[in-house]
């Protein structure tokens, strides 16, 4: 960022009054607030920020954070579970291509985010510094989610107890009993020698029985089996042509020369294919395999993760007034206790306050003054422990995931190496324009299942970890203040930080990055103690 002088600078008012604290300030120091404290004094930290987002990053391109709600034709690549229903009707009909297609599918994702952060440090000697830090977090998100029926082909299951009617589930009731009298009748008819005479008739009757039964077998599977299909395809489309046609060719073949009569009941199909209201009554109703919510999720209050720690001055010849050029040198480590709230499961737009699980970061930072140019490398480590949760098991790009997948997990979030360059150009002493950037590589997710957690047939944890491997790269533009302590004709003048800081994520790689840009502040006083 090319230096500019301050009095062109167009401020709002309250940073104008910032400017005008500064312009009083004496001696010389670091444009960046240090990461100590001086000897036996406390530091206590006041910070907010404001995050908003509706777009992310994805494999390097940018897409709305709605994306995985998003499809022109919904079938089993959004819920899985469909697709043996899928291979069920290829077989029966012989059209290979056979799928549902339950519409087109619209969403936006729009949420913000706040935090205020409460934070306490202690300088327990020159070099040593404890800390700690509580920050609470609003979430508050704005989303919305359609279906149109479009070139749609497939409804609700007329036999459904759940999403069926009584018509249709009378309908197929009847289709069943005809259909298993009429293969009892045939097969007591070859068992008892009725074809015999005719061995043409006979292996007819043979071959009949067989596919018969197979045919039986699968649309029971299909339309009123323990795991039947909610969705069948529409009376008028291709595939429920087709599936018609296959049973009446065999009532034909049974009726004609094989003499099996009174099977002449068709099973029902859905005259209509899913509109808007029922693709959210398929999600929503308690009592189907769904059970969760589209909705907008209610605004969320609660705590983040909590952060305890220490850091160290290795090196620092820029904590003394009057200092113009200089370094310093300073370690951090700190703990993060998984004190936040999870995403609920089951509320497919919920975002929440935190990941819930412990880390160990670890990180140092180096700052570089020489007269008013400056800036601050830092690089950090972020080891992330095993943490517990209850979810719904799904892969990332099929996120309304079926309520029997819920289970207890265990999860290893993917470790996070940081590396920042914060240059700054002070415009007057102890405050200045500061810019970076900050480059973030992320991990793969690891995920198992808890002790005593039964496997889920058809959603392994593994699913959860796909995509999670991602890089992104922070900007980050604002003003800051920071004054040293300082002792003026025997009296002490306490330290202050304070800074206003805008930040973005600009570019990503890999994995679902929010393209995020918030705004930050902080104001940090200190006190003597004791």
């Amino acid at each position: 960022m090319a230096p500019r002088p301050l009095s062109p600078l167009r401020l709002p008012p309250s940073l104008a009054a910032l400017v005008a604290l500064t312009l009083g300030a004496g001696p010389l120091a670091a444009q960046l607030p240090p990461l100590t404290v001086p000897k036996r004094h406390v530091r206590v930290d006041l910070g907010g920020s404001f995050a908003a987002w509706d777009q992310r990053f994805l494999a390097g391109k940018v897409q709305p954070a709605a994306q995985d709600f998003m499809r022109e034709q919904v079938g089993s690549d959004f819920f899985p579970a469909l697709a043996p229903a899928e291979s069920i009707l290829a077989r029966v009909t012989g059209l290979a291509g056979s799928r549902f297609d339950l519409g087109k599918t619209t969403a936006t994702h729009f949420v913000t985010r706040g935090t205020t952060a409460f934070g306490l440090a202690y300088g327990l000697t020159s070099k040593l510094t404890l800390f700690g830090m509580v920050p609470i977090v609003w979430v508050d998100v704005r989303s919305t989610f359609g279906q149109e029926t479009g070139t749609a082909n497939s409804g609700f299951n007329p036999a459904s107890a759940v999403f069926g009617d009584a018509p249709g589930q009378v309908q197929s009731a009847q289709f069943f009993n005809q259909f298993d009298t009429a293969l009892s009748t045939l097969a007591k008819q070859i068992s008892e020698g009725t074809y015999d005479g005719d061995l043409a008739t006979k292996q007819l009757a043979e071959e009949t029985l067989a596919k018969g039964t197979a045919l039986q077998v699968d649309l029971f599977a299909l339309i009123a089996g323990p795991g039947a299909s909610p969705f069948l395809p529409t009376q008028s489309s291709a595939t429920g042509t087709a599936l018609v046609g296959t049973v009446t060719a065999l009532q034909a073949t049974l009726s004609g020369s094989l003499g099996v009569t009174g099977f002449e009941q068709t099973p029902a199909l859905p005259s209509q294919p899913l509109g808007n209201a029922d693709f959210n009554n398929f999600v929503s109703n308690a009592d189907g395999p769904v059970a969760g919510s589209l909705a907008v999720p209610p605004t969320l209050t609660a705590l983040g993760d909590i952060e305890l720690g220490a850091a160290y001055a290795i090196i620092d010849q820029l904590g003394r007034p009057g200092v113009r050029s200089g370094f310093r040198l300073a370690a951090q480590g700190l703990m993060r206790l998984r004190t936040s709230t999870r995403p609920r499961a089951g509320l497919f737009f919920d975002v929440g306050t935190g990941d819930r699980q412990p880390d160990l970061e670890f990180g140092m930072a180096a700052d570089g003054l020489y007269h008013r140019f400056g800036a601050r490398l830092s690089a950090g480590y972020n080891l992330q422990l095993t943490g517990k949760a209850n979810q719904r098991i799904s892969a990332p790009w099929q996120p309304i995931a079926y309520a029997n997948t819920l289970a207890g997990l265990q999860n290893n979030l993917g470790n996070e190496i940081r590396v920042g360059l914060t240059p700054f150009f002070r415009l007057a002493p102890t405050f200045g324009l500061v810019a970076g950037v900050t480059y973030t590589r992320k991990g793969t997710d690891t995920w198992s299942l808890l002790a005593g957690q039964d496997s889920i047939p058809g959603a392994p944890p593994t699913l959860l970890g796909l995509d999670s491997e991602a890089t992104w790269t922070t900007a980050m533009a604002g003003l800051s203040f920071s004054s040293p302590l300082d002792v003026t004709k025997g009296k002490p003048r306490l330290p202050l930080d304070a800074g206003f800081v805008w930040e973005g994520v600009i570019a990503g790689s890999g994995g679902r990055t929010p393209k995020s840009s918030s705004v930050r502040f902080f104001i940090r006083l200190y006190r003597r103690f004791p």
